[in-house]
């Protein structure tokens, strides 16, 4: 009998129950520890976290292989499971992954293309799937003080460049920093067309339209027909590559894009008024908000733009204008949650 024919309540007896793991015992033994010994400090650092790996922590036992292995396979599609102590570890864990691999495309994007160093001297991992992990020593203020400098160090790198300049470092050929694209074809709720004038590519079309499929329903389309620079060798060697990420960047969208109109069935269009929008929260909450047909005002402290209406909220003033006929305000300006540990000075803040 195959995995797949094998019942859930007989998958909940038998899950995670490695004879490797538990030898001749019916169950894998108990292991009550997180402090683990190795030989020196190199083979600490061989041993990362994983299933049949004793590593220093709260996932290196097997204890804690057999749960995670059992529930992985009580949830049909999962990859794997990481167990946390608690849900705001959970969190924590999940959100800090995300910003250390925007560390590693920021230095991929705007230090390895722009001074040609390789990965191993920036200090970054040679693969993107490698950028999520974290190490024993990651923390809060490690994590985004090193983003931070990322940004940094991308803004000092490309100060002296111009737009027309091309980068010679990028893995997959020159690519210069100037891309400009036109929309045309445009037809109103419906069909647009985007157009590469100068960029990376030889050429790029991009085409998406909406067409109405039943009542409360939409299909969306995205064609994008584009050749790889280079000629020959950019057909032969990098059309493979972009078709791939391309495929993959589609599917994320249109799996949001889905997700976020499903959040909105039957919820009448409101008026939010939003504080802090540019924030990590913020820079994602107006766009699902704005998806659903909702109308969004944010609130910022200099050059409003189209929609957005000025605050100052060191003096206590505001446009009251702005508060009339809204349904609600969202006040997610402060102190960065993630710019430091929450020491009792900090809280005020």
């Amino acid at each position: 009998m195959s995995k797949k024919e094998i019942r859930p309540d007989t998958q909940l007896v038998d899950g995670g129950r490695r004879k490797e793991w538990r030898g001749k015992l019916v169950n894998v033994p108990v292991e009550r520890t997180s402090t683990v010994l190795f030989d020196d400090v190199a083979d600490m650092k061989r041993s990362r976290a994983a299933l049949g790996v004793y590593s220093y922590g709260l996932q290196g036992t097997a204890t804690h292989w057999a749960l995670a292995e059992a529930l992985t396979e009580l949830e049909p599609g999962a990859a794997g499971t990481a167990l946390y102590p608690s849900g705001l570890a959970a969190l924590t864990t999940t959100l800090l992954s995300l910003l250390k691999h925007a560390t590693f495309v920021e230095r991929v994007w705007f230090d390895e293309a722009v001074t040609a160093r390789p990965r191993t001297e920036i200090g970054i991992p040679e693969s993107q799937d490698e950028s999520f992990d974290l190490d024993d020593s990651d923390t809060v203020a490690s994590v985004t003080t090193a983003f931070r400098e990322a940004c940094e160090d991308s803004r000092r790198a490309v100060a002296p460049l111009g737009l027309d300049d091309v980068l010679s470092g990028n893995r997959r050929g020159p690519l210069p920093l100037r891309w400009v694209a036109v929309h045309r074809d445009v037809v109103e709720g419906s069909r647009f067309v985007d157009v590469q004038e100068t960029g990376p590519f030889a050429s790029w079309v991009h085409e998406h339209e909406m067409t109405a499929d039943g009542a409360g329903w939409t299909v969306v389309r995205d064609c994008i027909t584009c050749e790889p620079p280079l000629g020959a060798a950019g057909l032969t060697f990098g059309a493979p590559v972009i078709r791939r990420k391309l495929e993959r960047m589609l599917r994320y969208r249109h799996s949001t894009l889905a997700a976020d109109l499903a959040a909105h069935v039957g919820i009448t269009p409101r008026h939010f008024v939003v504080a802090g929008a540019t924030g990590m929260i913020g820079s994602a909450l107006v766009p699902f908000l704005t998806t659903g047909g909702h109308r969004v005002t944010r609130l910022v402290r200099k050059s409003p733009g189209q929609g957005d209406a000025m605050w100052d909220p060191d003096r206590g003033t505001i446009d009251a204008s702005v508060l009339a006929g809204a349904d609600a305000v969202i006040n997610l300006a402060g102190a960065n949650v993630a710019g430091g540990r929450w020491t009792a000075e900090r809280f005020p803040a």
